[in-house]
């Protein structure tokens, strides 16, 4: 069973505080056949056993030296066997949140790369629409190795045969199979998890920012109220939004979408899958708005 940060045998085969354990336990089997002689009186003193005799008989003594060898070999095995388990010690041993955070700074990079427009990056442009497309992150790639990986090791493990015989020793391996079934688990959701947050979030914000422009450019004009000066000016901020953003908003749509088919890969549904195939027609009508609506308004800008 995994106790602590090791992985022990319950009981162990020695004990040093005077506990069970797997040889006291067999030297205690020893002892009761020994003192079965001791019930049979010598028969040529009137007094007495047959122990000593039968302690020191050479094919007695062979035997319980067979018994010693076995025990320490079966100990051999049982430890070479418990590699098995030690070899995802990290699991147990390493802390998920920083070892993920480490691996969140590997290579991280913004949802779209290598655009630049009127000399402003992506997130540049973003971060003035307010639109925001999160913290950098590793490849898409990268993030599906990981959870395959985890979910590899959490199936193979789920799939260990219980109980095990080594020589005479049968072992329940149970408890530790399904401790480490449920760390390699945290690993892999401590991925997935993070993935799916980041994605609805992208959706999201995406979603908002095209309605409201959408309800912005689509409700009232300033044509139609010309005193309201807060509405023009709303409705002038909607249009330098969009112009700004027209481009760089129909990059982010398949990003989005790559980071979703990642999630259905493994078994994650999204928030938000349908609002997200409706947000690139909505923002086709969004531009449409921005242009008619910039032509209204010249006049009042005079």
């Amino acid at each position: 069973e995994l106790e602590k940060l090791e992985i022990i045998f319950d009981p162990p085969f020695t004990s040093g505080i005077g506990g069970p354990s797997l040889r006291t336990t067999v030297d205690g089997w020893l002892k009761d056949f020994f003192a079965t002689v001791t019930c049979m009186q010598r028969l040529d003193v009137n007094a007495g056993d047959y122990l000593n005799e039968i302690r020191e008989h050479f094919q007695m003594q062979c035997l319980l030296a067979l018994v010693s060898e076995l025990i320490d070999n079966t100990e051999l095995k049982c430890m070479e066997y418990r590699e098995t388990f030690m070899q995802h010690s990290f699991l147990w041993m390493d802390s998920i949140d920083k070892t993920f955070e480490k691996f969140l700074h590997e290579d991280a990079r913004d949802i779209v790369e290598d655009f630049e427009e009127e000399g402003m990056t992506f997130r540049a442009i973003m971060d003035r629409i307010k639109v925001d497309i999160g913290r950098p992150i590793p490849k898409l790639d990268n993030f599906d190795k990981k959870i395959d990986f985890f979910f590899q090791m959490k199936h193979e493990l789920s799939n260990l045969k219980t109980p095990v015989d080594i020589h005479w020793l049968r072992i329940n391996v149970q408890p530790v199979k399904i401790a480490l079934v449920s760390f390699a688990r945290q690993w892999e959701e401590k991925f997935t998890s993070f993935i799916q947050k980041h994605t609805e979030e992208r959706i999201r914000v995406v979603v908002e920012f095209v309605q409201a422009k959408l309800d912005g450019l689509g409700g009232t004009s300033p044509v139609d109220d010309p005193q309201n000066s807060k509405l023009l000016y709303q409705t002038m901020t909607d249009i330098r939004d969009v112009k700004l953003a027209t481009t760089a908003m129909k990059r982010i749509f398949q990003p989005i979408r790559d980071l979703c088919q990642l999630l259905k890969k493994h078994h994650v549904t999204p928030w938000g899958l349908l609002e997200l195939e409706q947000a690139p027609p909505k923002f086709d009508e969004v531009i449409r708005l921005a242009f008619d609506e910039k032509e209204k308004i010249l006049p009042l800008q005079s």
